[in-house]
């Protein structure tokens, strides 16, 4: 896993138990190794992603082939990992070969489903506090870290070929595919960022019933890069001219580099 060494995430692993050390590094392997291969694999890439959740089954009944994969098994079993936040994220990646715009909201909401939510349920199973009621808090705090980055990175997003914000709030501002592709950000569009941004916050706020969904909401950035700042901004103020990102981005103290994770 090369982008290992570069990726940042506000989280202070180092501080944990080893064990819980290994399984988020896992986590986090995993989510990346998933990534890559929907996004940047050459070839057949739902092949690929076939080929992962065969050995996600190994993992789950034998032996996994893939590296990644055999050093996780052992905290599968010591934390007892359920199955299907490892299909629901590869699933998210063979929706993205296939769909590179949603129509409504609540079609980009199951989407995260899919993406950023595994990654919160799994992290409370590392912490042994996986209750139905916490996994459904834990759901709306990584949508909403989900949707801070894709507000984040409208601009690179299009030059790949996606677009996250719903069609139908792109009509409702009269944002089209030019705003996207300008050098900067017109009237029409910062005012719909401004509109997804507070959305994006109603969720990652709007649910957090305790201190401990804080430090859930925190290791969900294992799946992002660079949300809080976004939570930070007044909903209308703060996009970068070109970049639509927040014009100031803060670092937290705990944020650390996480050792690479070679295959």
């Amino acid at each position: 896993m090369p982008k290992a060494s570069a990726e940042n995430f506000t989280v202070a692993s180092l501080l944990l138990p080893p064990s819980q050390r290994r399984a988020l590094l896992g986590i986090y392997g995993f989510a990346r190794l998933v990534d890559d291969a929907g996004d940047e694999a050459p070839g057949d890439r739902k092949a690929l992603l076939d080929w992962i959740e065969d050995d996600v089954g190994r993992m789950f009944a034998s032996r996994p082939i893939h590296p990644l994969l055999r050093r996780l098994a052992p905290s599968a079993r010591e934390f007892g990992f359920p199955k299907r936040p490892f299909l629901r994220l590869i699933a998210a990646n063979r929706q993205d070969q296939e769909i590179s715009r949603y129509q409504t909201y609540d079609q980009l909401a199951a989407y995260c489903d899919l993406s950023a939510n595994p990654i919160g349920e799994l992290v409370l199973h590392v912490f042994r506090a996986a209750t139905r009621e916490r996994v459904h808090r834990s759901d709306a705090v990584c949508t909403g870290l989900q949707l801070a980055e894709h507000w984040q990175d409208v601009g690179e997003d299009f030059r790949r070929g996606r677009v996250y914000l719903p069609l139908e709030d792109m009509e409702r501002f009269g944002v089209g595919d030019d705003d996207l592709a300008g050098t900067q950000p017109s009237d029409s569009l910062q005012q719909l960022l401004a509109f997804e941004v507070e959305r994006a916050r109603r969720h990652a706020r709007g649910k957090i019933g305790g201190t401990f969904l804080w430090l859930d909401a925190g290791l969900c950035s294992i799946k992002q890069r660079r949300v809080s700042p976004l939570f930070d901004i007044p909903a209308n103020q703060g996009l970068d001219e070109g970049t639509c990102k927040p014009a100031e981005e803060c670092e937290d103290a705990r944020t650390h580099r996480i050792p690479a994770l070679n295959h």
